[in-house]
């Protein structure tokens, strides 16, 4: 498989996932793409940008490859108002913070 292959399978893979440790265990591709470090990271950032149902699991790709996050994810306040230990992703936002990140980085355009 190519890397879009690869990053797609990911995609596919871990689609109904909403744990991370689920996400890097379910699929088969984690570790392929995982091992070719930075060189992949152009064509996540690729798949990104070109396949609106990118999920979570692919942008986690980049968080572990990169060791960085563009996004800060928002506390989900309790019922009581104080911070519940979770945290918010907006999956949306996230997606366009990485695609930002990597046409700063000329990774992409």
């Amino acid at each position: 498989m190519n890397n879009q292959e690869l990053i797609d399978r990911h995609n596919q893979d871990t689609a109904i996932c909403s744990v991370m440790h689920h996400m890097k265990t379910v699929s088969t591709t984690y570790d392929q793409i995982i091992t070719k470090g930075n060189d992949i990271v152009p064509d996540i950032l690729k798949y990104l940008r070109d396949n609106e149902s990118a999920g979570m699991s692919v942008m986690m790709l980049l968080w572990d490859i990169t060791k960085e996050s563009p996004y800060e994810p928002e506390s989900i306040k309790g019922t009581n108002g104080k911070d519940s230990g979770f945290v918010g992703f907006d999956v949306h936002a996230t997606r366009k913070a990485w695609i930002n990140w990597g046409k700063e980085r000329n990774l992409i355009s």
